[in-house]
């Protein structure tokens, strides 16, 4: 890594998203540095894999990628993560997280450190903070970055008020889809006439995004509302989507641009991915959500 190349760094989990007819690297943070990388931004991962075939195979795809694997360690104790995925006939995903595995143990040391500390962005979410040592680790690395920026993530019970609240309070830029808004609305009890208003008050965020599927996307920033359209598309696999959506509005963000253009460049890429399997299908030409 050249120290005056600007990156960004995700944390959390790397794991195969498995399907009824084969498997396809995954988890959210890999999601976002793959496609933040095809975008023309640097990034990192900062997870763990298990010392057996399938993080082998991790590191693979993290290389086919563009991304270095310096920064995911190995496990000497627990597998490599897996998740089973279930798609509806809208190609909206249920899964099954599989739980201890390596990206549960992650570890903060001084190479995690020096990382993040001359990052642009720190990227993360609430999966990973389903055990106390990912947990720790996060939290440890959001105080020596920039920018922290939650893609809140909800699966299944991995949550609770209280972790939600404790992400929220180290969170300058927020994203959120709109069973995620709901949630929140619900925790913490606002209306949703006033619900941007008031969580970014008791917060103190500087952004919040809200992915509204078909609908397009929102962003609340410094008491305007920004808001874009959805692109239509067929929808073959919604699994990512929300993903590369992040990555594309992190590389304009950073570019500089203003909002609505982030917006929309983010709805443009995540319509796109949407109407692949996987979730890090390839571009079909590096302008689709870049300048």
């Amino acid at each position: 890594m050249e120290s005056n190349t600007p990156y960004i760094v995700c944390f959390g989990e790397v794991l195969w998203d498995v399907y009824a007819d084969g498997k396809k690297p995954g988890g959210a943070p890999f999601n976002v540095a793959a496609h933040a990388k095809k975008l023309g931004l640097q990034a990192h991962l900062i997870s763990k894999v298990g010392n057996d075939p399938y993080g082998k195979e991790i590191r693979e795809a993290m290389y086919a990628q563009g991304i270095s694997s310096e920064y995911t360690n190995s496990d000497y104790t627990f597998e490599t993560g897996v998740v089973n995925v279930l798609l509806d006939e809208e190609g909206k995903p249920s899964y099954d997280i599989k739980m201890p595995v390596a990206w549960d143990y992650i570890h903060f040391d001084d190479n995690n450190k020096t990382l993040v500390t001359s990052s642009k962005a720190f990227v993360y979410g609430s999966l990973v903070c389903r055990t106390s040592q990912s947990r720790q680790s996060l939290f440890e690395l959001a105080k020596l970055s920039k920018l922290n920026i939650c893609d809140l993530n909800i699966r299944q019970s991995f949550f609770d008020k209280e972790l939600i609240r404790s992400l929220l309070e180290i969170t300058h830029i927020l994203k959120i889809n709109d069973e995620e808004a709901q949630l929140l609305r619900e925790l913490f009890e606002i209306e949703e006439a006033d619900f941007y208003e008031k969580l970014s008050e008791q917060f103190s965020l500087d952004m919040i995004i809200q992915t509204l599927g078909a609908e397009g996307a929102e962003a609340f920033h410094k008491g305007q509302l920004y808001a874009t359209p959805g692109v239509k598309t067929n929808v073959v696999d919604t699994v990512g989507s929300g993903d590369s959506f992040l990555a594309a509005f992190i590389h304009n963000y950073l570019q500089g641009e203003n909002i609505s253009l982030c917006l929309e460049k983010g709805c443009v890429l995540g319509a796109y991915v949407a109407s692949k399997q996987g979730a890090i299908p390839e571009h079909p030409v590096k302008k689709i959500a870049s300048k």
